[in-house]
């Protein structure tokens, strides 16, 4: 991506996946500081009715991976999420920021209304089962420490084995804690 955007063949203008893609990926490998340039400068790439949300979202997202929760919870409720796939990854960050934050009891409040949100929108393919898969494992890890060992070992098995899965690699991080 660095090597495509260098010669400028975005010329055309982004896309929101392709930009939280490039995101996701900076993040992933800990280049926090470009992905934060990256965010800045190519937001205006973005068509007019993405910029907003998409932009809000990555910075989120990039305020999470520097464990600043307080600033990821304001940008998500800043922004107006007119995209599904954008309104559903900005309810899992919640989820993360929510668990890691230590609102247990927000976080259950998070898992049901996103699960009815889920099950009210019937037109989203496998994503819904991704989400599904995380809100049934995010409401294991809440119990997690009355778990015994052998639980805490069988469900990480059952995690590493789902396919479909969003968050996974943050899960068991969690329940490898």
């Amino acid at each position: 991506y660095k090597r495509i955007l260098n010669k400028n063949l975005f010329k055309e203008g982004m896309s929101y996946l392709t930009f939280s893609n490039i995101v996701a990926l900076a993040l992933k490998i800990g280049d926090l500081d470009w992905a934060e340039r990256f965010i800045r400068t190519h937001s205006a790439d973005l068509l007019d009715e993405d910029r907003e949300g998409s932009m809000a979202l990555n910075l989120a997202r990039l305020a999470y991976s520097r464990k600043n929760y307080s600033a990821a919870l304001t940008l998500l409720q800043k922004a107006d999420f007119r995209n599904l796939l954008n309104h559903l990854v900005a309810k899992s960050l919640l989820i993360k920021v929510y668990y890691e934050a230590g609102e247990h009891e927000t976080l259950d409040y998070q898992l049901t209304a996103m699960k009815a949100f889920l099950y009210r929108h019937k037109v989203m393919g496998w994503h819904k089962q991704a989400f599904l898969n995380l809100l049934r494992y995010t409401t294991l890890l809440l119990k997690r420490p009355s778990m015994s060992k052998l639980l805490v070992q069988q469900t990480l098995t059952k995690i590493k084995t789902t396919e479909n899965f969003w968050e996974k690699e943050w899960l068991i991080r969690q329940f490898e804690k």
